[in-house]
């Protein structure tokens, strides 16, 4: 089996032209995580950035990589690698199984399993590979896990709506939810308290100050910036 991160920084080189092309940057892998499609290559002089297919390697050795020619790197339009080194890896209950920190590939560029800074995970455990995380578990007990969850809500669903009570809805909201009363605001219920906090109106303008008494003029900014009732409930009688 190969190692993942052995690739990166490797120089490709081009046999027809025998000039070295780039350096690989990064491994692009599929969303699943179940093979290598192939490498971005990076020209150490202009910094274009370029891809390079796993089905055009004709050779490689520690150091290098070998294709026929120039012409068998492709266009890359930025699109995400899925590299999965670096992120964090967790089950479905929360479970940290530490960071990846490379992967084995079999020959085929095959993912054979991921390989954190705690653990080894075979790659068919693999259930998300998102841009952060990576989450994995036992596919086939989770999509029965899911049916069985689905069809004992449907079953619990149907019983409670046949053993509810035949009323109207309407009715029954009328008995429970009762209307709030309004309060009503009076100058003396608020002339001479302090204030509890700052208090602002519209445009973030101060109406008044915290542990300020509150006067003729604060009620007047209060009415006018419609915060009476704030004022009331943020308000306590001076000592």
């Amino acid at each position: 089996m190969n190692s993942l991160k052995d690739y990166i920084s490797k120089i490709l080189v081009s046999i027809s032209e025998g000039k070295e092309i780039g350096y690989l940057l990064d491994c692009v892998l599929d969303e699943g995580l179940k093979e290598l499609q192939g490498f971005i290559v990076v020209d150490s002089e202009s910094e274009e950035e370029v891809f390079l297919p796993v089905g055009k390697i004709k050779a490689q050795n520690d150091k290098f990589i070998f294709v026929e020619g120039a012409f068998d790197v492709e266009f890359f339009g930025g699109e995400e690698s899925n590299n999965p080194i670096g992120k964090h890896v967790f089950d479905c209950n929360g479970t940290d199984f530490g960071k990846v920190i490379d992967c084995r590939l079999r020959d085929n560029f095959k993912l054979e399993k991921l390989i954190t800074d705690r653990c080894e995970i075979v790659q068919k455990n693999i259930m998300t590979n998102g841009k952060d995380f990576i989450f994995f578990g036992n596919k086939k007990r989770k999509k029965n896990q899911n049916k069985k969850i689905f069809e004992n809500y449907q079953k619990n669903s149907q019983k409670i709506q046949e053993n509810m009570p035949k009323i109207k809805i309407q009715e029954k909201i009328e008995k429970e939810i009762k209307q709030p009363e309004k309060v009503f605001i009076s100058k003396e219920m608020l002339l001479g308290k302090i204030a509890t906090c700052d208090i602002f109106g519209f445009n973030n303008e101060l109406i008044v100050k915290k542990f300020q008494t509150i006067d003729e003029n604060v009620l007047k900014k209060a009415k006018k910036h419609n915060k009476l009732n704030v004022l009331f409930f943020n308000s306590k009688i001076g000592i």
